[in-house]
C-alpha cells in the first residue's frame, strides 16, 4: 500500500503541475502578440496601446468572475471535469484568435479565454490538497507552485520564437499556445484522479499516520453560499484583500513585460524585449520552494510571517525599479525584474495557495482558494489595464504602495494558524 500511495502522490503532483504550467502557453499569447501588434501598420491604428489595455481588462474581468465560480464547482463535482473543460475551452479560444481576421472578435474571445484560464488554480490546488496533509503542504504546495513561474518563464520565449523567429507573424503566437495545451489536456484526462478514494486508496491522513479532524462542515452547495462562508471566515477575507493589492504588480509584468522593457530600453529589439522578462519568471521558480520550506521549517507551518516578509521585500524592489532602470542598462533591468519576481511569486504562492487551502480547510479548499483568487483577479484587472494608461513611474510606485498595504494588513495576523485541515 505504501509504495502504491507514494506513486499516486507523485503522479497527482506531476500531472496537476503540468496542467497548470500548460495553461500559461495560451495565457501568455496576448502578451507576446502585443509586441507585433503595436508594430503592425495594418492593425496598430485599431489595436492601440490603450485598446490593448482594455482588452486585457476584459480578459481579466472574465478571469476574476471564473475564480469565484470554478472553485465552488470543483468542490461539488471534482477538479477533473472543471480543468478538462477549461483546457479545451482555452485551446479553442486561442486557435480562433489566431485564425479569425475580424478584430472585433478579440474582446469576446479574450473573455472566453479568461473564463477558461480561471478553471486551473482553485480546482488544482484542491486536487493536490486531497493527497497531502497540512503538516507537509507548505513545502509541497511551495514546490508545486513553481508551475506558474515555470509557465511564465518558458511560455513567452517559446511562443515568441515561434511567432517571430519561425513565422514572423503575431497571429502565430495564438496557434503555438493552443498546440501545446492540447496534449496537456490528453495527459490530464489519462493520469489525473480527484482524490485518493478514486484510486482505491484510503484518506491521506491514514496513509501519513496523522489524526484527521473529526468534524468537518459540508461543502457549500452554491456559489452564493461559498462566498458567504468565505466572508464569515475573517482570515480568508483578509487573504482576499491582500491578494487584491498584490496581484496588479505581477500581472502588469506578466502581460506588459515586453512593453515595459521597451519603455525603459527604447532600442531593444522585439525578441530582446520578450526574453528579458524571463528573469522575472526564473526567480519566480525558486520563490515558492523557498517560502514553503521557510514556512514549514522555521515558522512551524505558520504561513503569515513569510508572506509579510516577502511583501516587504516586494515594496523595496518596486520602489527602486524606476530609479535603477533609468539608465537603460540591460543587466540592471534583468536584476530588478528578478528581484521583483522573487518577492512577488513568494508572497503570491503563500497567499493564494498554501494560506487559502490551510485556512479554508481541505473540504472547502476549492471555494476558499477560489474566493481569494477571485479577489486577486479583480486586482489583476488593474494590472492589465493600468499599463496602457499610466507612465511606468506612476505604475511601479503605485504597486509599491499597494504591496505595503497588503503587508500591514497581514501583519495583524502574524500569529494566526489554521484550526482545521
Amino acid at each position: 500500500m505504501t509504495p502504491l500511495y507514494r506513486r499516486w502522490r507523485l503522479r497527482i503532483f506531476a500531472i496537476t503541475w503540468i496542467a497548470y504550467a500548460g495553461f500559461y502557453f495560451t495565457r501568455q499569447t496576448m502578451s507576446v502578440a502585443k509586441v507585433g501588434i503595436l508594430q503592425d501598420p495594418e492593425v496598430n491604428l485599431t489595436l492601440t496601446k490603450a485598446v490593448l489595455g482594455t482588452l486585457d481588462a476584459v480578459y481579466l474581468i472574465a478571469y476574476a468572475l471564473g475564480q469565484f465560480l470554478w472553485g465552488t464547482l470543483a468542490d461539488r463535482f471534482g477538479p477533473r471535469v472543471v480543468v478538462l473543460g477549461g483546457l479545451a475551452m482555452s485551446a479553442i479560444a486561442a486557435t480562433l484568435l489566431g485564425v479569425i481576421p475580424a478584430l472585433v472578435l478579440f474582446a469576446p474571445l479574450l473573455f472566453i479565454q479568461g473564463l477558461a484560464q480561471s478553471t486551473g488554480w482553485s480546482p488544482l490546488c484542491k486536487n493536490v490538497a486531497q493527497f497531502f496533509t497540512i503538516s507537509e503542504r507548505g513545502r509541497v504546495l511551495g514546490l508545486w507552485s513553481t508551475n506558474y513561474a515555470f509557465g511564465g518563464l518558458v511560455a513567452a520565449p517559446f511562443i515568441g520564437w515561434i511567432a517571430y523567429g519561425v513565422f514572423d507573424s503575431w497571429r502565430a503566437a495564438f496557434l503555438a499556445g493552443a498546440a501545446v495545451v492540447v496534449p496537456v489536456l490528453v495527459l490530464f484526462a489519462v493520469l489525473q484522479r480527484n482524490k485518493p478514494a478514486d484510486a482505491g486508496l484510503p484518506p491521506v491522513e491514514e496513509y501519513r499516520g496523522e489524526t484527521a479532524v473529526t468534524e468537518r462542515a459540508a461543502p457549500a452547495r452554491s456559489v452564493r453560499e461559498a462566498l458567504l462562508a468565505a466572508l464569515r471566515n475573517r482570515m480568508v477575507l483578509k487573504l482576499g484583500v491582500a491578494y487584491f493589492l498584490l496581484k496588479p504588480a505581477r500581472y502588469a509584468i506578466l502581460l506588459w513585460g515586453p512593453v515595459i522593457v521597451i519603455d525603459r530600453i527604447p532600442d531593444a529589439s522585439a525578441l530582446k524585449a520578450i526574453v528579458l522578462p524571463v528573469a522575472f519568471g526564473a526567480a519566480g521558480i525558486a520563490a515558492p520552494i523557498l517560502i514553503g520550506l521557510v514556512s514549514d521549517k522555521f515558522f512551524g507551518a505558520r504561513r503569515v510571517p513569510p508572506a509579510v516578509l516577502s511583501l516587504l521585500l516586494l515594496v523595496a524592489a518596486l520602489a527602486m525599479f524606476v530609479p535603477l532602470t533609468a539608465t537603460g542598462s540591460v543587466p540592471m533591468m534583468a536584476t530588478m525584474l528578478a528581484l521583483i519576481g522573487l518577492a512577488v511569486y513568494a508572497a503570491d504562492a503563500m497567499i493564494s495557495c498554501v494560506c487559502a487551502v490551510d485556512f479554508g480547510t481541505a473540504e472547502h479548499a476549492g471555494a476558499s482558494v477560489g474566493f481569494v483568487n477571485g479577489c486577486g483577479s479583480i486586482g489583476a484587472v488593474l494590472g492589465g489595464l493600468l499599463p496602457g494608461l499610466l507612465s511606468t513611474n506612476a505604475l511601479f510606485y503605485g504597486f509599491a504602495a499597494a504591496a505595503l498595504l497588503a503587508a500591514l494588513l497581514l501583519a495583524s495576523q502574524w500569529k494566526s494558524v489554521p484550526t482545521a485541515v
